[in-house]
């Protein structure tokens, strides 16, 4: 949760009683000390409104955290030092389109369609559009594309060559909540599959692409679409979430 900051006196620098001035993106706040005792956090209806914000921050920190673990050894190269506080506030956002009241609200495959065109690497300059087909078969868990290569990325953008067109998914499990939320597919939440491409094989193309072993995946699983692209000279690429799947 961010803290409320106030400007502050100009070039003031420090603590004055309780309060605490500083400066911060070109600008001097201020800002009240002080912390809340956990008990009377937990336990005063004052605080309620707070504890239903923490509790889905906290949830959408641990599905940010699982969705950038899963991109795998494409995580260095996708995500920039921004991009968990950027995905969180994101995942939070998906959150006010879940289903529950809040404090309580809960993923689904329509809120994560939020998701869609979020650039995990917010510092490489470029435009996501989107206009190929996904389709995921769940009961093989292969991955459908169809569409053009030009709708994939424009190396024109970078001026580098593109090495890898990558692209994959990563699964979520479901959640319930009574006291807390606990996860109903707990074996299957984080578990990811890329494959990495020669974009000289798919223009104009489709591309049906099945994992090694197949696996049924259970009913109810979420799935977030992943893609992007590698550089030959060996710099971070670009990557995006395609939405739910």
């Amino acid at each position: 949760m961010k803290r409320k900051l106030k400007s502050g006196p100009h070039e003031m620098n420090g603590k004055m009683g309780d309060m605490v001035y500083y400066h911060l993106n070109g600008r001097y706040v201020s800002r009240r000390i002080g912390k809340i005792d956990k008990k009377r956090f937990r336990e005063e209806a004052v605080f309620e409104d707070m504890r239903r914000q923490q509790s889905e921050f906290g949830l959408a920190s641990q599905y940010g955290k699982v969705i950038r673990a899963g991109l795998g050894p494409y995580y260095r190269l996708f995500s920039g030092p921004e991009c968990s506080g950027r995905l969180t506030g994101a995942l939070c956002r998906c959150l006010k389109e879940g289903e529950g009241k809040k404090g309580e609200r809960i993923f689904s495959k329509s809120s994560l369609a939020g998701l869609a065109g979020f650039a995990l690497n917010a510092r490489k300059r470029g435009v996501f559009e989107w206009g190929s087909r996904w389709e995921f078969d769940r009961k093989h868990s292969r991955l459908y594309l169809g569409g053009k290569r030009g709708s994939w990325y424009d190396p024109v953008l970078t001026g580098a060559q593109v090495e890898e067109l990558v692209v994959g998914v990563v699964l979520l499990s479901p959640l319930i909540f009574k006291e807390g939320y606990d996860l109903l597919l707990r074996e299957w939440h984080g578990r990811s599959f890329f494959y990495a491409i020669d974009p000289d094989d798919v223009e104009g193309q489709d591309l049906l692409l099945e994992p090694e072993e197949k696996e049924v995946l259970p009913e109810g699983l979420l799935a977030v679409g992943v893609m992007g692209f590698t550089y030959a000279r060996g710099e971070a690429g670009r990557g995006w979430i395609v939405g739910s799947l």
